[in-house]
């Protein structure tokens, strides 16, 4: 998987695995630069994948340590419990190789090399980042397995997606991303998901289940996953618990050969803040029935301020307006995961006449899980998590 550091507020809730590169500080990459050779470093794997040298170039007699940790969740060391590395101190060679060992062939690491002055400590450190890469353009499928997963409903389908033609995880991970974050649009068109599901008898017979058979899950939600009651070519799990803290063990058959890989937690929103410029609301109604949170809108300004939890490298936030039974889509907003606060222009809420709307706030995370080699297709792991609530405008 692919991640990156976000600007959105992210919370933790007790006990929550923090991603090591996701919250750390430490001093600006560029000043490390100047203790560094930052062009020098490099990762070279052993023949087998199991270990490997990480070298690089000190510019001075310094004191340093390396961090490391596997993109992907079922490699070695997993992200959440990364492993460290002190370089050797004795000896003039500027040159450091520190040996790694232990990996999973197939997941590439992440790096973090700490170098402070040796007249300081550990405390005075710089910080420089390194990743080794994969190439994901070289790197081609023919089959997908997809799951989207609804938070609210603690459900899950799964399904195969067969391409027209071979393509490129970097492609694939592109498709994926063409939905991101993009202007407000006013009574937008219905938009096709990439990969979509089967929605006809007719497209089951298209698009069979492939080798996928025998899915059952742990961690996160546990469930072992069902055939769809309507659609025979896709597979439901509904989680009577979800533990938000945990990866997610997937087991599955494929061509009748045992495989399993964990992903991250999905993505989910932590708490909800909604002003009208005037006066500040917590959306705090999570159900799916009952009565919803009604927001009050005295002027043509709505800001929203979501806190949200285990942001992927693919995610946006989406704001949908509706009419009060949900006939018509008036307003569909895009947001990327860089503000704290996001808002939506006047001039599209001038636009809607006095009384009640539906509105859904929703933030998506995609993963992506892919090994080198392996004898099954990509997965890709999209989740949405949402919460709903009634805009009663009166200017």
């Amino acid at each position: 998987m692919l991640k990156k550091l976000v600007a959105v507020a992210i919370i933790c809730l007790p006990g929550c695995k923090i991603m090591p590169q996701h919250l750390r500080s430490g001093t600006a990459a560029n000043d490390a630069d100047l203790m560094v050779e930052s062009t020098s470093i490099a990762f070279t794997r052993a023949v087998n994948a199991r270990s490997g040298v990480l070298s690089f170039n000190l510019k001075d007699q310094h004191n340093c340590r390396v961090e490391y940790w596997a993109d992907d969740p079922s490699g070695t060391p997993p992200p959440a419990s990364p492993l460290t590395i002190d370089c050797a101190k004795e000896g003039l060679n500027l040159t450091q190789k520190v040996t790694v060992a232990g990996l999973t062939p197939g997941f590439p690491l992440s790096f973090r090399i700490f170098v402070w002055p040796k007249t300081t400590t550990f405390l005075a450190h710089f910080v420089i980042n390194f990743h080794e890469g994969q190439d994901l353009t070289s790197a081609k499928a023919q089959n997908l397995v997809v799951v989207r997963y609804a938070a609210p409903r603690h459900s899950a389908e799964i399904y195969t997606y067969r391409l027209p033609a071979s393509a490129s995880i970097a492609d694939i991970k592109t498709k994926i991303s063409s939905l991101s974050p993009s202007a407000c649009v006013a009574n937008p068109p219905a938009q096709a998901l990439p990969y979509p599901r089967n929605t006809s008898l007719e497209d089951d017979q298209k698009r069979p289940l492939l080798g996928l058979s025998t899915v059952t899950t742990e961690g996160y939600g546990s469930a072992a996953a069902a055939v769809h009651p309507f659609y025979p070519t896709r597979l439901v799990e509904f989680y009577p618990a979800i533990q938000k803290q945990e990866n997610w063990k997937w087991n599955f058959q494929w061509d009748a050969q045992p495989f399993s890989f964990e992903s991250l937690p999905p993505g989910a929103i932590g708490s909800l803040s909604i002003s009208d410029g005037k006066a500040s609301q917590d959306v705090t109604n999570r159900t799916l029935s009952g009565a919803l949170d009604t927001i009050q809108l005295t002027a043509n300004t709505l800001k929203i301020s979501p806190k949200v939890i285990n942001p992927a490298d693919i995610s946006h936030f989406e704001l949908t307006i509706k009419s009060a039974d949900a006939a018509e889509t008036l307003l569909t907003c895009r947001f990327a995961l860089d503000k704290d606060t996001l808002e939506v222009p006047a001039d599209f809420l001038s636009k809607l006449a006095q009384g009640n709307y539906l509105a859904t706030f929703s933030f998506e995370t995609n993963q992506i899980h892919y090994k080198d080699g392996a004898a099954y297709p990509p997965w890709i792991i999209t989740a949405q998590d949402w919460v709903q609530f009634r805009l009663n405008k009166r200017l």
